[in-house]
């Protein structure tokens, strides 16, 4: 049906108007819709005219526009979902195939349907470049023949044979006339290249002035932005490299720089001329110039840098300020953070070696290691805060957290061991110490460190000299060894717990375990053995060898003991000598020497002992020795020794001796000898003072008997019956002359009778 928005007509013009229509179609098969009478266009089958209206088509949704049975070919609708817009059947009514209006051959700006990835593109179908331009500027190029793809307004706009380069960006590339194999994206990315080649630019301005250079990588805004000539360096990140060398004498630089103003370089960029520098992070390596061979990694890192060489900086801040140092080795933050013209050093661990300046061939490894460190140079400090607060000493060792953690200026010494001479002189005016402590705490000093001031020591072992102040020359070996030792000087000590509580003690040694254990003050003793002069305090000049030897010794003074358990039970002998196992006892006297224990049946030797009888050092010489009145009082007897009693009275239950074979074999001896009790009542019943009677000074002491003392009043015996035998022998040879007379007489008078 014919539908008209025309105003309402009389039922005379429509009978008219219909018939003006099939007449018309009958003659022309044309037919012509409008209002102003005029005739259909000759090549319009229908021409419909209208200024205020237009042609509306059926209009349905896809689900009804597949409904329609069997579509004649040409058949047009409008779909209203999905994609709206004019659709034809370009299909057959047996097989439709809709077809959006606007979307043949052609692409449309809204995007085309129905597209076949094998046929349809954008593009040439011979060997021309695809132009991309805009403002009738060239702005995107494609071009099969020298390989370059440029996206970008004026890019590539002057290339003539350079070839395979990509270009993305306005004025990238921009003059490049013959430079090849570029990669490039941002704005004025390598926009003054000319020749240079195999270069990579992202980033606006990045290789910006680049001519000549070749194998450039930059990555960031204005990376690498003033290179020229130079070769085969890498700049990731804004600003990296930015100074770069821009003289157009060109050579390999062989730097990268990855990070914020990483290796920016000097403003007068012709001073950049530096080779073979790597470094990562922001402004690492900022200022450098001439400085070859670096590695920076972490913010800041050699961040001043400027003619040094061969430095390695891995942290924040490490090596900060370093200018001209070179051969140090940074690893940490803050590590060497002060070193301007320092070199050959090596710093692990934040805050290594931060205020170093020119100090030279130190080593920190730990937190805080040489952290205060100025110019002190030769050091070596490993572990935590290990010479924290050294400035100026030089030759220094410190292996271990804390260790020589005081120290300032002092020099040559040498601590390992957590706190080894933690409190180490903290005076600014230094000397050398020449002292060395190994082990925990090992010469660790007073608290107060102007007060350590020993020098030419040596402590070996936990807390071994820990407490040393002013003390020199002294060697601890041993836990705890000298742990007490203060002012105490060439003392010797190995052993744990040797010497421990000596405080001003000096010239002694101690060998063993506990050996000296408890003296404080003594002087000039050895003591070798486990326990050995365990117990004293005071005493000097003792000497003490063997397992427990003089262990109860307290405050005697010159004695010697030798042998296992000698004298140790005695705690005051003075000049008193012992050789052999458990030789001395309750009953030991002061300047006296004994030889052996109770079990010794035979002391030998080449020759006889002798004694010193000089005339000379004899005063007060009288001859009033008795002889037979002292001697015919004695009682010769044979016994057997019962050393068990004996032990018991010597020893009194107090002192372990060990088991040996045949320790009791001298009981079964038949002796001979006197009972030294009788001796003495002896010598006292003539009112003779016998030296050769030890009596005990104590009650239940054991008497002794000095046998080679018989020997003087034995001589005075044999003198006073060779006197009687002489006085006798003349009797007799007078009585045999006497008789030799008379004899001769009675021969006379037997003649004269005859």
């Amino acid at each position: 049906m014919l539908y008209s928005n025309l105003p309402p007509v009389s039922a005379r013009t429509l009978i008219t108007l219909a018939a003006i229509l099939v007449l018309s179609v009958v003659s022309n098969a044309q037919v012509a819709i409008n209002i102003d009478g005029s005739f259909p266009d000759n090549s319009a089958m229908l021409d419909i005219k209208s200024t205020t209206g237009g042609l509306l088509v059926p209009r349905m949704t896809l689900l009804q526009r597949n409904a329609i049975a069997n579509p004649a070919t040409g058949l047009m609708i409008y779909q209203t979902d999905n994609i709206p817009g004019f659709y034809y059947n370009s299909g057959s009514s047996g097989s439709p195939a809709w077809v959006l209006s606007g979307t043949g051959s052609g692409w449309s700006l809204n995007g085309n349907t129905g597209t076949s990835a094998t046929s349809n593109f954008i593009g040439t179908t011979d060997n021309v470049p695809l132009i991309f331009k805009v403002n009738s500027q060239l702005s995107g190029e494609i071009d099969a023949a020298l390989g370059n793809t440029a996206l970008g307004y004026k890019t590539l706009t002057a290339n003539t044979t350079g070839n395979s380069n990509t270009s993305s960006g306005s004025f990238s590339l921009y003059i490049n006339s013959s430079g090849n194999d570029n990669t490039c994206a941002g704005y004025y990315a390598l926009g003054n290249n000319l020749t240079g080649y195999r270069n990579t630019a992202t980033g606006s301005h990045s290789l910006g002035f680049n001519s000549d250079g070749y194998g450039n990588t930059a990555e960031g805004y204005c990376a690498l932005f003033s290179n020229k000539g130079n070769h085969q360096s890498t700049a990731i990140g804004y600003f990296a490299m930015y100074y770069a060398d821009d003289r157009t004498l060109g050579r390999v630089t062989y730097n990268t720089a990855v990070g914020v103003e990483a290796l920016k370089g000097s403003s007068s960029a012709s001073n950049n001329t530096g080779q073979y520098n790597t470094c990562l992070g922001y402004r690492s390596m900022m200022a450098n110039t001439t400085g070859n061979s670096n590695t920076a990694s972490g913010v800041y890192a050699l961040y001043s840098n400027n003619t040094g060489t061969l430095n390695t900086a891995n942290g924040a801040n490490a090596l900060y300020f370093n200018t001209s140092g070179y051969y140090n080795n940074a690893i940490g933050v803050d590590a060497l953070y002060s070193n301007t013209s320092g070199y050959s050093n090596t710093a692990n661990g934040t805050f290594a070696l931060t205020s170093n300046n020119s100090g030279y061939y130190n080593t920190a490894d730990g937190y805080n290691a040489m952290n205060t460190n100025t110019s002190g140079s030769q050091n070596t400090a490993s572990g935590t805060e290990s010479l924290s607060q050294n400035s100026e000493g030089s030759n220094n060792t410190g292996i271990g957290a804390y260790t020589l953690y005081y120290n300032k200026a002092n020099s040559l010494s040498t601590a390992i061991g957590y706190q080894s001479m933690f409190y180490a002189d903290d005076r600014s005016a230094g000397r050398s110490t020449y002292n060395t402590a190994v082990g925990v705490e090992a010469l660790k000093g007073s608290a107060t460190p102007s007060n350590n001031t020993g020098q030419w020591n040596t402590a070996l072992g936990y807390q071994a000299l820990m407490a040393n102040t002013s003390g020199n020359g002294n060697v601890a070996a041993g836990v705890s060894s000298m742990n007490a030792n203060t002012t105490g000087s060439n003392n010797v000590a190995f052993g744990g717990n040797s010497f421990m509580t000596n405080t001003s003690g000096n010239e002694n040694s101690a060998f063993g375990n506990w050996a000296l254990e408890l003296s404080a003050s003594g002087n000039f003793n050895v003591g070798c053995g486990a326990h050995s002069l365990r117990s004293n305090t005071t005493g000097e000049g003792n000497t003490a060898i063997g397992y427990y030897a003089m262990f109860a010794n307290t405050n005697g003074n010159y004695n010697t003991g030798v042998g296992y358990n000698v004298q140790s039970l005695q705690p005051s002998l003075y000049n008193w000598t012992g050789i052999g196992t458990a030789a001395g006892s309750f009953s030991s006297i002061s300047n006296s020497v004994e030889l052996g224990n109770t079990s010794v049946t035979k002391i030998q030797g080449q020759v006889a002992m002798s004694t010193y009888s000089d005339g000379r050092i004899k005063d007060n010489i009288e001859a009033n020795v008795p002889g037979l009145d002292f001697i015919t009082k004695l009682r010769p007897v044979t016994y057997n020794l019962n050393i068990h009693k004996e032990n018991e009275l010597l020893y009194k239950g107090r002192k372990e001796i060990a088991e040996w074979p045949g320790k009791y074999d001298i009981e079964k001896v038949r002796m001979t000898g006197f009972i030294a009790q009788e001796v003495e009542q002896a010598s006292k019943d003539i009112g003779y003072d016998f030296s050769g009677v030890d009596t005990p000074e104590t009650a239940d002491g054991v008497y002794g008997l000095k046998y080679s003392e018989f020997v003087v009043p034995l001589v005075k015996a044999v003198q006073e019956l060779n006197e009687t035998n002489q006085a006798q022998k003349k009797m007799i040879e007078d009585q045999k002359t006497e008789i030799e007379s008379l004899k001769s007489r009675m021969d006379k008078l037997e003649q004269n009778q005859k």
